[in-house]
């Protein structure tokens, strides 16, 4: 029995040693996230939006972009990987690493992203939009198999912000520069002063949109994965 009862402390050492190796989460997992993506093959925008666990209200949120190309922790991207793969492999390979890392910080209740959508002036980015959506799925598969990936349309995300009138939506067409289309809605609507247009890319102002979506979804307890 001393033997056995060795043992067993012998492995809780071991596995509380090795347990202090994984990337660890947030040190206070009170707050509740919803996880808001604007995909791309080599920038991602991300939101992690607080909201509160029963009424849904936004609380505060974070929005950033990861660029799969630029260093990241002192660590830079692996190009080495380019010689017996292709490039946006390599690059999926990269944001799929940091999503993971993401995850794991955040710890959210639910993680949306926007659809990939065809255009029709550049019908080639399509297909790689769908290899990213894949990478995404897989990726919070691994985080956590019971947790599935909300998807909204892209559509529904531009939809909160774009004006109804079409003497409105005219002159919104009329500016040059999707950002600038971007910040020129968001002006017009109060209810999205709290996105620091200034201060974030175009990547970080979609993914809090998406986040803002899902935060309306989820208070009205609506669990479809597709919006």
């Amino acid at each position: 029995i001393p033997s056995t009862l060795w043992l067993v402390t012998l492995l809780i050492t071991k596995m509380n040693n090795v347990t202090s190796l994984l990337p660890q989460g947030r040190d206070d997992d009170s707050k509740t996230y919803i996880l808001g993506i604007d995909p791309g093959t080599t920038t991602i925008g991300f939101c992690a939006m607080e909201i509160d666990p029963l009424t849904c209200e936004r609380k505060s949120f974070e929005a950033f972009t990861v660029n799969a190309e630029k260093p990241c922790g002192g660590r830079q991207f692996n190009m080495d990987l380019t010689e017996s793969h292709s490039a946006i492999f390599a690059r999926l390979k990269e944001i799929s690493n940091r999503f993971d890392s993401i995850l794991r910080h955040y710890k959210p209740v639910q993680v949306a992203t926007e659809l990939p959508f065809f255009n029709a002036f550049h019908p080639n980015a399509y297909s790689p939009l769908v290899q990213v959506l894949a990478m995404l799925e897989n990726t919070v598969y691994e985080w956590n198999p019971h947790k599935p990936l909300y998807r909204i349309e892209n559509t529904t995300a531009k939809a909160l912000i774009y004006p109804t009138s079409k003497e409105e939506r005219k002159k919104i067409q009329a500016i040059k520069g999707s950002k600038d289309r971007i910040i020129a809605c968001i002006k017009q609507h109060a209810d999205f002063g709290w996105i620091p247009i200034d201060e974030l890319d175009e990547h970080s102002i979609d993914a809090c949109l998406i986040a803002e979506c899902q935060r309306r979804r989820l208070s009205e307890s609506d669990f479809d994965i597709r919006y």
